[in-house]
């Protein structure tokens, strides 16, 4: 998958005008011709892109006891150059109560207690920070 993004930006900055010189509504007036210019713009383009894999196992015991187990891996180019992958590991455990002979089926006709632990994570950071700069 790619991603890509713009953005354009234009600053202005350093007005000089002669001096008692009210700048408020006369921009044509301000000097951009020296070293430190009134008016600078520039833009930038970015694009990222992104692998993802996925793997899932789920082990059943008599249809009461559930566990499963699930890995994502994601790579991405804004990761840096030594890790362009991510691991991203959870498990899960289930208890269906709903088949045990002490719980009243008129009652339940599907109870299930369930717990699960995993890490998560994500690329949303700006492009180039994983890169060193002076």
């Amino acid at each position: 998958q790619k991603f890509e993004n713009q953005s354009n930006f234009i600053q202005a900055v350093y007005f000089v005008a002669p001096q008692g010189f009210d700048l408020t509504n006369n921009i044509n007036f301000v000097d951009n011709s020296g070293t430190n210019k009134a008016f600078s713009g520039g833009s930038a383009k970015g694009q990222s892109d992104l692998q993802s894999y996925f793997a899932r196992a789920n082990y059943s015991y008599n249809d009461k006891y559930l566990l499963t187990a699930t890995l994502r891996v994601d790579g991405s180019s804004k990761f840096g150059l030594n890790n362009k992958y991510g691991y991203f590991p959870s498990f899960g455990a289930a208890w269906r109560l709903s088949n045990e002979s002490f719980i009243p089926k008129e009652v339940f006709s599907d109870l299930k207690l369930r717990t699960g632990y995993g890490i998560t994570g994500n690329q949303e950071f700006p492009t180039n920070t994983s890169l060193a700069t002076y």
